[in-house]
């Protein structure tokens, strides 16, 4: 009874030294066209993983350990877009679609300079 006791202890040894994981995937699209945003700035808060969406807006975090955490998306010409409290399971993967909106145009580069006229 004991060398069964021993052996799956042995067996189970490696899931007690090392925590579980799951994966973070995720599709990060334009807001009014529809189409992939590439190289968005993907960080995994606080594991502080970074990584780049590729051509097709996608990205993939592997072994997260489980837990609750926090993603920031950035991209110069973007606003920043922050979810938090994403929970990574063991052994499954969270999914996320994010929508990313243009920084809108300075309202001063929209409006015509207003010319004062001379008093008299």
């Amino acid at each position: 009874m004991r060398s069964l006791i021993s052996i799956l202890f042995i067996s189970l040894l490696p899931f007690l030294l090392f925590g579980q994981t799951g994966k973070l995937k995720g599709l990060v699209r334009e807001l009014y066209s529809g189409k992939p945003v590439e190289k968005v700035q993907v960080k995994v808060i606080p594991s502080n993983r970074t990584m780049e969406t590729d051509s097709t807006g996608t990205f993939l975090f592997d072994n997260l350990e489980v837990g609750e955490y926090s993603v920031i998306f950035t991209k110069i010409g973007y606003l920043q877009h922050v979810i938090p409290c994403i929970k990574i399971e063991a052994d499954s993967t969270a999914y996320l679609r994010i929508i990313m909106e243009k920084v809108p145009p300075a309202v001063k580069d929209q409006l015509e300079p207003v010319k004062k006229k001379k008093q008299h």
